[in-house]
């Protein structure tokens, strides 16, 4: 089997629900075409939980206010011919800026 890396994106806050053939094996290969494909996690993502099916399919859901990218390292294998790809899920800021007011103080007749 080969497998590829994968990247996937949502907003901070956000679970992120992928489905098959979106899944991290919707762009792997079994150029024998002898077995089905199957993946599993190797190593979680530090930074959420992620819910993963043996198909491909998964939800992920970020901890609150996380921003940094998930890094997971999973190996799709039927066979002890399969490599390991890695699974990266970049989770962006949706926060709005918060404005505080600003307050200024100056003599009289001066610039």
């Amino acid at each position: 089997m080969i497998a590829n890396p994968d990247t996937y994106t949502t907003a901070e806050d956000t679970p992120l629900t992928v489905a098959i053939p979106n899944g991290v094996m919707g762009n792997d290969s079994d150029p024998d075409d002898d077995a089905a494909l199957t993946a599993t996690v190797i190593t979680p993502p530090t930074h959420g939980v992620l819910n993963f099916d043996s198909n491909g399919a998964f939800t992920y859901t970020p901890q609150p206010t996380t921003t940094a990218p998930t890094p997971s390292p999973t190996a799709r294998s039927t066979t002890l011919n399969s490599n390991t790809a890695t699974v990266t899920i970049n989770v962006t800021v949706n926060d709005a800026p918060i404005a505080n007011p600003d307050t200024y103080t100056t003599a009289e007749d001066t610039r």
